[in-house]
């Protein structure tokens, strides 16, 4: 493969999913022998360990933040349990069998961590990791977060606590809808920004700031998103600050809210019922203070 690329000018930018053991087991390589074989051929972090995340809804799962398993928690372990092999990962099923608000909030925790990673993984770059350069100094050791699923045959109103449909849009034979991670999916990607920043958040909260927070700044400098995600079953209020700005300051903002009770899903003939809002927003010049709904995510945009 890789004599084939040279030949086609595609040299270096193929990458190679390495089929692992399934998502608990945090030993990355189920034949660590023709892993390190893999490893001699120099392709370092393209090959990519495969990575299925499977959880399902707890009645107390805004107390329990065992509960979900993350692919930057099984790629944490997998390069702690392997730190001579510069492999990177892909997740590439993230599997919640429901389509409700709940499935939203976790999903937007989960990408909030997966945007954060070069804060909290070590890069494929060992040697820069040595120096102190971290996730920076290379591509993200994470590469890729996949959703389950994206269309699916809407079979009628689910219970939450049951769980069996995860499509983000539903579809009939006279009729398509986007459920509530689909709307959380949407909205990520109307507000993307290429360049990841640290975020502060005040006050504390009991889901770590790299689940809880996130943000991004534009190619130009000139405006900033951040994501902020509230399981609990009150609304709060948060301070959102990025203090290591290369762009700024800010002078506007808007902000689109995404909040529902933690079972409500789109059913055919409300397939709006759970949507998001979209608001003017203030601003502070390095940041802003955000009123997040119970069971809500947040995305604020600030222009300078």
């Amino acid at each position: 493969m890789e004599e084939r690329a040279r030949e086609l000018g595609l040299d270096g930018r193929l990458s190679y999913l390495w089929p692992s053991a399934y998502f608990r087991n945090s030993s990355m390589y189920a034949n660590a022998s023709e892993a390190r074989r893999a490893e001699r051929l120099g392709l370092g972090g393209r090959i990519m360990n495969d990575i299925h995340i499977v959880t399902r809804y707890s009645a107390d799962w805004q107390r329990n933040l065992l509960r979900f398993t993350s692919a930057v928690d099984v790629a944490r372990a997998q390069f702690a349990a392997s730190p001579d092999l510069s492999f990177s990962a892909a997740n590439l099923e993230t599997n919640l069998f429901a389509h409700s608000m709940w499935r939203a909030v976790e999903e937007a925790e989960d990408i909030n961590e997966f945007l954060n990673q070069h804060f909290v993984l070590p890069s494929c770059n060992r040697s820069a990791d040595a120096r102190g350069e971290g996730g920076a100094a290379c591509a993200p050791r994470l590469q890729i977060r996949c959703a389950s699923f994206c269309s699916g045959r809407w079979k009628g109103p689910t219970n939450a606590t049951l769980g069996q449909d995860q499509e983000l849009v539903s579809f009939l034979p006279n009729a398509s809808w986007m459920q509530p991670p689909g709307h959380l999916h949407a909205m990520l990607s109307r507000s993307w920004r290429s360049r990841a920043l640290p975020i502060s958040v005040r006050p504390a909260g009991a889901v770590p700031d790299d689940r809880r927070a996130s943000a991004q700044l534009s190619a130009d400098g000139r405006s900033l998103r951040a994501v902020y995600v509230n399981r609990e079953a009150d609304e709060v209020r948060v301070r959102l600050s990025v203090t290591a700005l290369p762009g700024g300051p800010f002078s506007r903002g808007r902000v689109t809210l995404l909040s529902a009770d933690a079972g409500a899903e789109n059913v055919p003939w409300q397939p709006l019922h759970v949507r998001p809002l979209n608001l003017t927003q203030a601003v502070q010049p390095r940041g802003a203070v955000v009123r997040v709904p119970a069971v809500g995510v947040a995305v604020v945009e600030m222009y300078a």
